[in-house]
């Protein structure tokens, strides 16, 4: 069973909040993103029971085939920064991709319409986390929901 628009952005919604709680430090500290996607990833879990969630997963169908985008210059493969999903099958929920404050984040928008498109996510977020000693003054950050219409909604 699928679930719907409203339930996958309160999930996310939920998860994130929490990584701005409980991981203020990473946050402080400048952390690197993966350290950050790990802990929104741990919090996704809690929110998504009967869904696995990974992250930079590479697999599709029983680890037979490559579950990546080409990138748009051509010369490697994209994966997702964290997926909601589940293994082996087309049940694919979410695709999570996100930066650190003060990244360009154009591409990681155009990266989520292609997995939504070619591997068939119902939806994405992009999140931008908050880092560095103020913290405080970019909170929470930002973040956007593109929901199966393909329109993006800011969540923060």
């Amino acid at each position: 069973m699928t679930m719907d628009a409203e339930q996958v952005r309160e999930g996310f919604r939920n998860a994130y909040l929490t990584v701005l709680q409980q991981d203020r430090d990473l946050l402080l500290w400048d952390s690197s993103e993966r350290s950050l996607t790990h802990r929104l990833a741990v919090y996704l879990e809690r929110e998504f029971p009967g869904y696995h969630v990974d992250c930079e997963y590479n697999r599709d169908r029983g680890g037979s085939a490559r579950k990546v985008l080409s990138d748009a210059q051509g010369t490697g493969r994209v994966f997702p920064d964290i997926v909601v999903h589940r293994r082996g099958g087309d049940d694919n929920v979410l695709v999570v991709e996100a930066k650190k404050w003060g990244r360009d984040g154009d591409n990681d928008i155009a990266r989520l319409e292609g997995f939504r498109r070619d591997l068939g996510y119902l939806y994405g977020a992009f999140v931008e986390f908050p880092v560095g000693p103020s913290v405080d003054d970019r909170m929470p950050g930002k973040v956007r929901f593109l929901g199966e219409n393909g329109q993006l909604e800011d969540l923060f």
